[in-house]
C-alpha cells in the first residue's frame, strides 16, 4: 500500500516527469520536471525534446497526421508547454526538422506528412 500512495503523490508533484503518450519502444512524451517537453520511460525522463531537435519526435510520423493530431489532441492539456502553444505546432516543428535531416527515410515521412497536412488545411477551410 505504501507504493501506491508514492506514486500518486510523485504524480500530483508539479516536479516530477509526467509521461502522457506512449510513443514506441518503451518511449514516452510528456513533461519533463522543469515543464518543458520531453521524452523518457513511462517511469523517468530522458531528454527535452528541443533539446533533441525533435528527433524524439521523427518516430510518430510513421503514423497518419491525422491520427497523431488526434492522439496528441487527447492528451493536450497534459503536455501543453511555452515551446509549443498547439498540438498542430508541436507536428509541424517536427515535420520541419525531419525535412532538414540527412536522413532519405525521415524526409519522405516528413513529406507524407507535409501532403497530409495541405489535405487537412483543404478541409479546413471548405468548412
Amino acid at each position: 500500500m505504501a507504493g501506491l500512495d508514492n506514486v500518486s503523490s510523485t504524480s500530483n508533484d508539479p516536479l516530477a516527469w509526467t509521461p502522457a503518450l506512449y510513443r514506441s519502444d518503451g518511449a514516452w512524451i510528456g513533461r519533463m520536471p522543469d515543464g518543458r517537453l520531453g521524452v523518457g520511460t513511462e517511469i523517468e525522463p530522458r531528454v527535452c525534446i528541443a533539446d533533441a531537435e525533435l528527433i524524439p519526435m521523427w518516430p510518430f510520423m510513421e503514423q497518419p497526421l491525422q491520427t497523431c493530431l488526434d492522439d496528441f489532441s487527447t492528451c493536450w492539456a497534459e503536455l501543453i508547454t511555452l515551446e509549443y502553444a498547439t498540438p498542430l505546432e508541436l507536428l509541424s516543428r517536427t515535420l520541419t526538422s525531419a525535412q532538414q535531416s540527412n536522413s532519405p527515410y525521415w524526409r519522405q515521412l516528413a513529406e507524407s506528412w507535409l501532403a497530409q497536412m495541405a489535405a487537412i488545411d483543404s478541409r479546413r477551410s471548405r468548412i
